[in-house]
């Protein structure tokens, strides 16, 4: 399971490197806002997966191009590094307490 996970985080770094390649050749204000979302969120995700606070994430926050190649880069890492500290046989019942707690979290009211 967690080899599948890996495999589900190189497609989204292959996805999102995808969409910042496309972003380079044009100048799309909207496009680069919600990338920065989508990249501000998988960072929150994995603060929450590690049992930190994630209320200081601004996630409607608007990176640069530049900021969004270095969060993307920083979370592939981060998001390998957290599988890798997980035990295969053990993981499930913690990674699905987890899970449940950030589906239980009420999110901010604010609107994009």
């Amino acid at each position: 399971m967690l080899e599948f996970l890996r495999k589900l985080f190189a497609y989204d770094k292959w996805a999102i490197d995808r969409s910042l390649a496309s972003l380079e050749k044009t100048v799309n204000s909207r496009a680069c806002a919600m990338l920065s979302h989508v990249l501000l969120a998988e960072k929150i995700w994995l603060t929450r997966l590690k049992g930190e606070d994630s209320s200081s994430i601004a996630v409607f926050e608007e990176l640069s191009l530049d900021d969004c190649t270095n969060l993307s880069n920083e979370l592939q890492s981060a998001y390998l590094a957290y599988l890798d500290s997980l035990d295969e046989p053990v993981w499930i019942p913690s990674f699905l307490t987890k899970i449940h707690k950030v589906f239980s979290f009420r999110p901010r009211s604010e609107t994009f």
